[in-house]
C-alpha cells in the first residue's frame, strides 16, 4: 500500500539537510559503538527523503560493518554529493572481507557470512532493496583481509530525481 500512496516505503518525504539524516542514524547507533563510527559529510547538502528510511537502510550497512570489523575498528560512513544529482552513502569497515563467490551472494535473502545465530541474512537485502524502491542502488567491493565498502546512492529528491545543494 505504501507504493500505492507515493510515499516510499510508507514514510512521508520531507527536504531536510543530510546532517538531519545522519542524526537520524547517529541515533540508530548503539551507544557503545558510537565511538567507534565516523561520520563526514559536506555542509548544506539538502535531500528531499523519507529519513526514517534511509537511515533505517544505512543503519544496517553500519551495523554489518560494526560486526564484521574488530572490536577496536573504525567504520566510516561518508556522505557526499555524487553524479546526476545524486547523494552517494559509502560505509567502509576494517572487516576481514568477502571472497568473490560470499560477495556475489550478498544481499540474497537469508544469505550471511555470520556464523549461525548472529544475523539473519536481511540486512543488506533490505538496504538494497530500499535503496532501489528510491530509484538508487546499493554496490558492494571487498577485497579478503581489506575490509568491504558498500556504497549507496540515492537521488537527492526521491520524488523528482533533481538535486538542491545549499550554502
Amino acid at each position: 500500500m505504501a507504493g500505492q500512496s507515493g510515499d516510499p516505503a510508507g514514510e512521508t518525504l520531507r527536504a531536510c539537510s543530510v546532517d538531519d539524516v545522519i542524526q537520524s542514524l547517529r541515533a540508530r547507533v548503539q551507544i557503545a559503538d558510537r565511538p567507534r563510527v565516523t561520520f563526514t559529510s559536506p555542509p548544506g547538502l539538502q535531500v528531499t527523503w523519507p529519513v526514517g528510511v534511509v537511515s533505517r537502510a544505512v543503519g544496517n550497512l553500519v551495523d554489518n560493518a560494526l560486526q564484521a570489523s574488530p572490536e577496536t575498528g573504525v567504520v566510516r560512513v561518508d556522505v557526499t554529493p555524487a553524479l546526476d544529482d545524486r547523494v552517494q552513502i559509502v560505509v567502509v569497515d576494517q572487516g576481514g572481507g568477502m571472497n568473490e563467490e560470499q560477495l556475489a551472494r550478498a544481499g540474497e535473502p537469508f544469505f550471511t557470512t555470520k556464523p549461525a545465530g548472529k544475523g539473519t541474512g536481511l540486512g543488506l537485502f533490505v538496504a538494497r532493496s530500499t535503496a532501489e524502491q528510491l530509484g538508487g542502488s546499493l554496490r558492494l567491493t571487498s577485497t579478503p583481509g581489506a575490509g568491504t565498502t558498500a556504497t549507496m546512492e540515492l537521488p537527492a529528491d526521491v520524488a523528482s530525481g533533481r538535486t538542491s545543494h545549499g550554502a
